[in-house]
């Protein structure tokens, strides 16, 4: 395992980012440094809880993120749509598989755990954009 300040600096066959994109400060350039950290043929995991709602617990006074995902849409599939065509094919991924999984989260004084739905990616670079 690598450094969270610098593990981006290295290569690798496989990165996984569960579910970590709506609760970052920098989802833009998170996937940035995803993707200039996979080798040529390798693959990253991406999951991300629609519907989107960005919140960023801590560094901001708002609470929302300082960069912000493109993502549209009202309904579960528009916004996977929007993920694949605004997000990830932007920042140069092409997306080999996606799937829809149930999320269990840590719940609050009103509620013991959340169900929420995730859209799970499996992502390539595109090397057709000469990536």
């Amino acid at each position: 395992m690598a450094e969270v300040d610098t593990w981006f600096k290295r290569q690798y066959d496989m990165i996984s980012c569960l579910n970590v994109l709506d609760r970052c400060d920098k989802p833009v350039s998170l996937l940035r440094q995803i993707k200039a950290a996979l080798k040529p043929n390798a693959k990253a995991i991406i999951a991300i809880v629609l519907p989107f709602k960005p919140y960023v617990e801590t560094g901001t006074k708002d609470n929302k993120p300082s960069e912000e995902l493109p993502i549209t849409g009202k309904y579960f599939e528009d916004q996977v749509t929007s993920v694949i065509e605004d997000v990830l094919e932007v920042e140069g991924f092409k997306v080999e598989a996606w799937t829809r999984l149930p999320y269990l989260c840590q719940g609050d004084l009103n509620q013991a755990y959340y169900w929420l739905h995730d859209a799970v990616f499996v992502v390539s670079l595109n090397k057709s954009l000469g990536q």
